[in-house]
């Protein structure tokens, strides 16, 4: 199996001072299970120390602009999405399926801690030093996650770096290398 690559040049940790409210971060409307996010947000809405990003269609930007210390951007370019994968303490991956994602793989390149649904082939990108999973639908146990990392600076440093090693693992230049592994044992007749 070859799994879906990124530019680990392109996406990279950040550097510098981080914000002084914990980000978390959710990128995507396809396959999300937005019953769970809604009542993830609503709980992290109760916390000032926290504030969430999430980028997803307007239908429901619209159904969740009264929650509070939720951003919903309309539109960000690559390189505010870039900013916001920098800027985030971690990606929310809240799935009802899932196979290949650019928001998962584009969060591990810039060291990203996620906490995502344990559902299809999430933990095929996230292996356990990357990122904290919790039951599919389980907006209590998502919550209790994000804030472990929250609450513990060493275990979002440690799942920090373990996101990163991911990321490099998917480098696109490795992907590649893979699928040519891949098409020339087919060529050969190895298959």
């Amino acid at each position: 199996m070859v799994l879906h690559g990124v530019d680990t040049a392109y996406f990279l940790p950040a550097q510098g001072p981080r914000k002084a409210k914990f980000q978390v971060l959710s990128v995507g409307s396809w396959r999300r299970d937005f019953t769970c996010m809604e009542e993830i947000f609503r709980r992290l809405s109760q916390d000032d120390s926290i504030e969430s990003t999430c980028l997803i269609e307007p239908r429901w930007r619209e159904r969740w602009s009264g929650i509070r210390n939720l951003r919903l951007p309309d539109r960000v370019s690559d390189e505010q999405l870039l900013k916001l994968y920098q800027s985030a303490d971690v990606l929310l991956m809240c799935a009802e399926a899932s196979t290949a994602n650019n928001a998962l793989v584009e969060a591990l390149a810039c060291g990203l801690p996620v906490v995502g649904s344990d559902v299809g082939g999430i933990k095929e990108y996230v292996t356990g030093d990357g990122g904290l999973f919790f039951g599919q639908g389980d907006a209590t146990g998502a919550v209790t996650q994000i804030m472990q990392i929250r609450d513990s600076p060493e275990l979002a440093k440690n799942l920090s770096e373990g996101a990163r090693r991911r990321g490099k693992q998917l480098d696109w230049r490795t992907i590649a290398a893979q699928t040519i592994r891949i098409h020339e044992s087919v060529t050969a007749g190895k298959w």
